[in-house]
């Protein structure tokens, strides 16, 4: 067993300030002692105490092709005086002339302001139609209507006492402040809770996300019959935000359509009428929203993490958002109650299909959220419930879970350990990934941490998924003095010969510390060649480097194309140029279209008010180079720059087709940036606000494609 290293030795090998050591993976033991826990922030990093403007997170869109009219962009966001939220929509349009993208200054509605005038209105508060889950002893829940009446002993006690007073008993006044009653507030008379400038409260972490009708893409008579039922389902955009609920709002008119409270956040929701209230998260992780069977039902499911503000993820039915209540309502909720090794998760989980059983020779499937343990799972939280290890963990739980049932280990729910290997560095995994086999069903999952390893995942045969518990790390991200480099982006994953490639920058901006400039480290964007054998852990030696340096507002990215049918070659990487200074790194999802790679970095700057921003990159992602030239990496003048909103701009041009039966078609594509300095299209030429590229369609004639299983959609469920 190795020595444990002392505190002094610990804080150097954090800092980076201890001897270089060679890229090596190496496992090491420590007794009694779990990695330093992660000072996650309570709140927005990189926000100037002077700044009392509008902050904007992750935008969301209605369309990923735009033609006259045809969509709009639905962007959230805070104010830090009284840590109020906006939702608001945008008009986007193509200019008929030149083809360019043109976002419209003023929004058609924000749905924070809607919500405060209807709720002012007589009745609006009790027209809310807002619910929770009352837990219960044996960890089965039920969805109530949030109203005192319905709620627990549990939470009526979490809500009583009044930190403003000393005086118990306003747990009725504190839900109907919540639920927008504004009649206590501080400026009115005999007011004792805080004063809002607006109902909705501040979204900081949390995404948009835009949901229209279901998806044609599944098959079989079961989900036809259910795509016919929900054609013209009323369209909405959900979001979570720190006033304690998950929101869904009409896409149409911007009008509240439910919200949910979680039961999770209930023991503090009573923060939030106190007059010193500064922000606290509550609703504040990543959401996904797909189509799942449940139990032989179709439905679209909501899976959302609570972020920082508490340790676990929910799940929705959100099949009719009209009738919120006449569907599943709350799904579950799971939280380091059910499990001890869930923490915070920040990203956005997946909802996935895994083949659980075979039955006469046919497969039978179930369909799992995908999280995994997130952050500070081996966090002492006064729940006596951690992993004191300080491993992380992949989950997968069922969609089909009763509310009435509680979690069981191997019934209900899975979890695969990916153990930590170096205690004196901070401990952690951001969001899976998942490569699909012939039937739709996942096949590999790959997962990436904070001290750096990329690990995959096999699922062959059926549960409890033996092959799952020996995952494989297949890489390691270090900088050339061997020191790890954090992985907090979702990763990518698309089709290579003979495997796949999988798509990462590092990075964090999770602490308070992550801001300082006597933190920042050498930051790098990655494309590792996973070929599915049993090849030796990849490192960055492995891999061909190409050189990047800055150029005026651009990045030149020069180097020698990657070849992909070298076998000794394993991936392509690029160092962000000076981010050991300027704090460049990585920590929002990629977007992979048509063999390109879109993403977007951030860069803290020197103090919260200097001018600081990122970097909107494009990459080809089998070349490794970028598409137009060798210019990429635009500065983004915007400050909270989050994920690259890609619109095909439907400026569509066909040539062909060639002597093999091959057609050419010339798209034009626009990025979209959000952040406190507003909406932005961004350049990647230079020039033009949006730029071209060619792509094959139609038949190619004969190929022979080796991984034609893994090319095949996914196949009818003939039910």
């Amino acid at each position: 067993m190795a020595r444990a290293l002392c505190v002094p030795c610990r804080i150097r090998r954090l800092l980076g300030k201890g001897p270089a050591s060679a890229v090596l993976l190496v496992t090491v033991m420590f007794a009694n002692a779990a990695p330093p826990e992660l000072k996650l922030s309570q709140g927005p990093l990189m926000v100037c105490a002077e700044e009392k403007t509008l902050l904007e997170p992750e935008a969301a869109v209605s369309a990923s092709r735009v033609a006259a009219g045809s969509a709009y962009l639905y962007v959230p966001g805070f104010t830090t005086e009284r840590w109020g939220g906006s939702l608001r929509k945008f008009r986007i349009d193509v200019n008929e002339e030149d083809g360019e993208i043109r976002v419209a200054q003023q929004p058609e509605w924000e749905a924070g302001a809607l919500l405060t005038e209807a709720s002012a209105a007589p009745g609006g508060v009790a027209a809310r139609s807002i619910y929770t889950s009352k837990r219960y002893s044996d960890g089965s829940i039920q969805t109530v209507p949030f109203y005192e009446a319905y709620l627990s002993e549990a939470q009526k006690a979490s809500l009583r006492q009044a930190a403003e007073t000393g005086a118990s008993n306003l747990h009725e006044l504190r839900v109907n402040y919540l639920r927008g009653d504004r009649s206590h507030e501080q400026g009115k008379a005999g007011g004792l809770f805080r004063a809002r400038d607006t109902l909705l409260g501040d979204i900081v972490n949390s995404r948009a996300v835009y949901v229209g009708v279901p998806k044609s893409l599944m098959g079989g008579k079961s989900y036809e019959q259910f795509l016919d039922a929900h054609r013209s389902r009323r369209h909405a955009v959900y979001v979570g935000a720190n006033d304690g609920m998950l929101h869904a709002f009409d896409a149409e008119d911007g009008r509240e359509l439910f919200a949910y409270l979680p039961n999770a956040v209930m023991a503090r929701a009573k923060n939030l009428t106190a007059p010193a209230y500064s922000h606290e998260p509550f609703v504040d992780g990543g959401i996904s929203i797909t189509e799942a069977n449940i139990q032989g039902r179709w439905s679209t499911v909501l899976v959302s993490a609570l972020g920082a503000g508490s340790q676990g993820v929910f799940a929705l039915d959100v099949t009719d958002p009209d009738r919120f209540a006449a569907g599943l309502g709350a799904l579950w909720e799971f939280t380091d109650e059910d499990d001890a090794d869930i923490g915070h998760i920040l990203g956005k989980p997946l909802v996935a299909k895994f083949r659980y059983a075979m039955k006469d020779g046919k497969s039978q499937f179930r369909y799992f959220a995908v999280v995994s343990s997130g952050y500070n799972n081996y966090r002492q939280d006064g729940k006596d419930r951690f992993n004191a290890a300080g491993d992380n963990f992949v989950f997968l739980l069922s969609l089909d879970k009763s509310p009435a049932d509680r979690w069981t280990l191997g019934q209900n729910y899975f979890k695969f350990r990916l153990p930590v290997t170096d205690a004196s560095l901070p401990s952690g995994a951001a969001m899976p990934a998942v490569v699909s086999g012939s039937e739709g069903e996942v096949r590999y999952l790959y997962v990436a941490d904070l001290q750096g390893h990329v690990w995959r995942l096999t699922f062959d045969g059926t549960a409890p998924w033996k092959s799952a518990t020996a995952p494989k790390i297949l890489f390691r991200a270090s900088d050339d003095y061997g020191k790890p480099q954090p992985i907090t982006a979702p990763l990518r994953v698309v089709f290579a010969p003979g495997g796949y490639l999988i798509l990462f920058g590092t990075g964090q901006l999770l602490e308070e510390v992550d801001v300082m400039p006597a933190n920042f480290a050498l930051q790098s964007f990655y494309a590792v060649h996973d070929r599915i054998d049993k090849q030796a852990v990849l490192n960055r030696s492995t891999l061909d480097r190409r050189t990047a340096r800055l150029e005026g507002d651009t990045v030149a990215l020069t180097g020698k194309p990657y070849d992909l049918s070298n076998a000794s070659q394993h991936g392509w990487f690029f160092d962000f140029p000076g981010s050991g200074k300027s704090g460049e790194r990585m920590i929002s999802a990629a977007v992979a279209l048509d063999g390109k790679i879109y993403f977007h970095t951030v860069s803290p700057g020197a103090d919260a008010c200097d001018r600081r921003g990122g970097r909107s990159y494009v990459i080809d992602i089998l070349r490794g180079l970028p598409p137009a030239g060798k210019q990429t990496g635009t500065v983004l003048p915007l400050n909270l720059s989050a994920h690259p909103v890609v619109m095909d701009v439907g400026k569509h041009r066909i040539a062909g087709p060639n002597p093999f039966a091959q057609r050419m078609v010339k798209k034009r594509i626009a990025v979209l940036a959000a952040g406190s300095g507003g909406v932005q299209v961004m350049s990647q030429t230079g020039a033009a606000a949006s730029f071209e590229y060619v792509v094959p369609a139609g038949r190619f004639s004969w190929k022979e494609l080796s991984n034609w299983t893994d090319l095949r959609l996914p196949s009818k469920d003939g039910k």
